[in-house]
């Protein structure tokens, strides 16, 4: 039979199984936007100018 603090202990630990298993892998920091944050912007910027650029272009001239 457990004490007045087991479910206070069982609830805690609960917790803790909960955030460990919903935390970030601890293999994400050797991933290359990770340690590249200021490239992997401008190429995700430079990649969707260069998708919508073209379509906004096309739906403007054809008014």
């Amino acid at each position: 039979m457990t004490g007045p603090s087991g479910g206070a202990n069982e609830s805690s630990r609960r917790l803790m199984v909960r955030a460990k298993i919903s935390s970030a892998p601890t293999g994400a920091a050797g991933a290359w936007p990770v340690a590249h944050p200021v490239a992997g912007a401008l190429l995700w910027s430079l990649a969707l100018i260069a998708l919508c650029a073209p379509l906004a272009v096309r739906r403007h001239t054809r008014g």
